[in-house]
This record gives structure tokens, sequence and C-alpha cells, in this order.
């Protein structure tokens, strides 16, 4: 007779010989937390341990996880001698399959969790970076073979198959290509076939490891402040003072061509910080000012437009709708989710934006690293700035929501106003682009249309 003890946060479910305060295995009528190894795959169906004397049957249904698309054949996800954690239950009367295999049990869940350990140049933050061509790479450690194979779309294919992985990691190579129907016209173009998609895979070792049986793997990565840490080792700390003491004020919307028209009418692309705030009125959230600060490395300059009062007929004439509709300028944003909704409301299409909270989740991603939550404004100036923003607003601020409701502006308000763009105008944006890799273009993008919400 084997005896069961349920798993705990700290310890998984286990089996014994002993009876000692331990469960009666036939006592127990599901399982959680179970380590357990594959021992038969057939095309529908594989069978696992259970205990050193029990067997479980597992059904394609219950590998259905995440964003796979539907199974085709267990054998693209399991193989025997691969180890598992599982969830079982007993046989219940209509459970007729299991019983012809000899098993006493049903798998409600199944999941593999090893990641395989990455290459040693990746393990050390300092090589995450090397396409910039900065120094960094130990004695001693080789870099491994790295293709960007579908050039500016390899972080998108890299992310997609990623988002695989995560659902469940050890995917055959067939089973991969089955989930790229929704991928990009390019990476399915480049990727139609199992050899190409291996190529590509063995092409990107900070990522992926393919066995020879022709499984893929995620490999472990770095935490966020790691490479955080990494960023602000290689970026001169600045001294910074009040950004709103520089601030020009402008109310009336045909004194707005005066500072816009410039900007439009260089031949070369412009790059603006831009921001926006708000002010609510019970359900209804409308514009108090448009702020931008024109990225120069000599003189970057802050404008706040005050919009409060502003009619639609003036937004629709000013030439602020141009310029945040124009192609030609890029707009450098902090989340531009609530600036782009609050804009539409207006008649205005948030275009060309470069979102810095987009940036630094795609510098993460290149870094592989899981998902984590983008850091706040001042957490961004930190890192890829260096400073730390001066706001006298602060404490003025918090909870309080209509703060850019009175007027006329107050200090503290213009002081807000401009950090949020000035802070982006200096150097914040010129480091983020410096730490993207241009294979990761085309994920950026994508992320950036996404925020948009058009």
């Amino acid at each position: 007779m084997a005896y069961f003890r349920e798993a705990s946060p700290y310890r998984p479910a286990y089996f014994s010989k002993h009876e000692s305060d331990l469960y009666d295995l036939e006592d127990v009528e599901k399982i959680s937390g179970e380590h357990s190894e594959v021992l038969e795959v057939g095309d529908k169906w594989a069978v696992v341990s259970v205990a050193d004397y029990s067997r479980a049957m597992v059904f394609k249904g219950a590998l259905r996880r995440g964003n796979l698309a539907p199974i085709r054949k267990m054998g693209d996800y399991l193989r025997p001698g691969f180890n598992v954690i599982i969830e079982v239950r007993r046989l219940k009367r209509g459970d007729i399959e299991p019983r012809r295999h000899g098993c006493g049990w049903v798998v409600t869940k199944i999941t593999r969790e090893e990641l395989m350990v990455s290459p040693a140049y990746y393990r050390d933050a300092a090589n995450l970076f090397d396409f910039m061509g900065t120094k960094g790479k130990r004695r001693g450690q080789a870099r491994p073979r790295e293709v960007d194979g579908l050039g500016a779309f390899t972080g998108e294919a890299v992310q997609l198959i990623r988002s695989f992985l995560t659902s469940w990691n050890g995917i055959s190579l067939s089973g991969i290509m089955d989930n790229l129907s929704d991928a990009h016209p390019v990476i399915k173009d480049r990727l139609d076939c199992v050899e190409d998609l291996s190529d590509f895979l063995e092409g990107q070792p900070r990522f992926f490891t393919v066995t020879s049986q022709g499984f893929v793997y995620l490999n472990g990565g770095h935490e966020a402040n790691c490479v955080q840490e990494e960023i602000k080792s290689r970026l001169p700390r600045l001294d910074v003072g009040i950004f709103g003491d520089e601030a020009v004020i402008i109310r009336k919307p045909w004194r707005v061509g005066g500072v816009i028209k410039p900007i439009i009418r260089d031949e070369e692309t412009r790059v603006v910080a831009f921001d926006t705030e708000r002010a609510s009125n019970g359900d209804c959230e409308y514009l108090s000012t448009v702020q931008i600060a024109i990225i120069d490395a000599v003189c970057p300059q802050a404008y706040i437009f005050d919009v409060i009062d502003w009619s639609d007929r003036d937004f629709k004439t000013s030439k602020l709708k141009h310029l945040l509709e124009s192609k030609r300028v890029l707009k450098v944003v902090h989340d531009c989710r609530g600036d782009s909704a609050a804009l539409e409301n207006y008649g205005i299409e948030l275009t060309n934006v470069f979102d810095t909270a987009v940036a630094y989740t795609t510098i993460m991603e290149q870094s592989n690293v899981r998902y984590t939550p983008p850091p706040n404004f001042t957490q961004l100036c930190n890192v890829f700035g260096r400073f730390t923003p001066q706001r006298n607003s602060k404490n003025v601020y918090q909870g309080n929501r209509n703060f850019w409701a009175s007027r006329p502006l107050t200090d503290n308000m213009i002081d807000h106003a401009a950090s949020d763009v000035m802070g982006l105008a200096t150097n914040v944006y010129d480091n983020m682009t410096s730490f993207m890799n241009p294979a990761w273009k085309s994920r950026f993008n994508a992320l950036c249309t996404k925020s948009l919400g058009h």
C-alpha cells in the first residue's frame, strides 16, 4: 500500500510506503502538484506515472492551455521520459479508454516547468547589449552564433514563439509551425518549413534551445532590476533643476502657429516630446493642457498650450492638430493610451509616436526578461535619463481629481506639465533608442500601434 501527502506551497505532493501521518492513497479522490514521468505516448493520448505502481491517462484537452492552437498530435508536446507536474482525479464510470490502458487516474492538468540554462555569455548582463558595439565580454567567454535571420522582424518572431513556450515549454518544431498561422506575413514567408524554423531558432541562443529530438525550450533569462542596473551603469548621472521655470505658456489658438509651423516645415523629421494633462467632470474626461518640448541637444524648449477653454473649432483649425497627426514629426510620449483616447474626443488622431513605456517593454523582451509592468515616469527618468525629475506639485496633485480643472495655472501646475515633456527631452529618448536592438523594430512598432488604439 502507498500513502500520499498533499502538496503545499513549499513542498510537492509525494508518496511513501510509511503510514506515519500520511493519507492512504485509496482514500484520495484528487491529487495536485504530483511530479510524474511520461510513460507512453499515442496520437491523442499519453500515460504518465502516479506513485510507483499506478498510471494516469492524459487526453489532448488537458494540454489546451494559454494561446496554443488545438493540438494535432500528442507527440508534439510529450515524449516518453519527460518529467511533468500533474493534477489527477479518480476514474469515473464513463472513463473507458483509461481502463483499457490499465490507468486508475485521469490527468486534469499537466505542465512542464523546466527552463534550459542559457549560454554563459548571456548570463553576464554586460553582454546583453553587445549589438551596441560596446565592450563588456568576460575573458574566456565566446559569443554564441546569433543570426537576425528576419531583419527588423526578428524580435516579433522571437516574442511570438516565446508566447507559445510560456504556455507550454518544450514544443516540437512541427507543433510551433501549427501555431504560426496568425504571424506577420513576412514571418510566415521566411519560416515556411520546419528546416527554416529550426535554423532561425538555433540562431537565437539567447532565447531558445533546440534539442536533438526537435523540441524547442525557453532559456532562462534575467530579472528586470538586473537589466536596469546594467543600463544605469553605462550612463552618466545628471543633475537637473525644475523645468517649469523656462516653459512658454500659450493660451490663444491663433498663437499656436508661431511655434508649430517651424517644426512642421523643417525638411528633416523632427522629434518632440509630448504629453497631456486632463481633468474630469464625473465620468467625462477633458483636456486641460497639451505640452510639447522640442528635443534639441543644445537647448530643448517646453511649450504648454492651455486648451481648457478651447472649442472644437479651435482644435480643428489650430496647427496643434496638424502637429499631432503629422507623420513627419515623431512624438515621444510615456504611455500614450490615455493621451490618444482623450485626443480622439476632439477629432485628433495621434500619429507617429515613440512610446517610452513600449520602448521599455521592448528592451526588456530583447534582454530575455519575462514581462514586467513598465515603470512610472519618475522611474523611467531615473534609469534612462539618470536623473530624478523635481516636482513641486507632487503632494498637491496626489488625490486631487480637480487639480487640472482650476485656473489660472499655478507654478506647481506649470512645473508638473513641463517636467513631463522636458524629462523625456533630456537624454531619455536618445538613450532609449541606443539600447533598442534594430532587430526588434517591428515588434516595437506593433506595440506602439496597439497602444494608440486606432
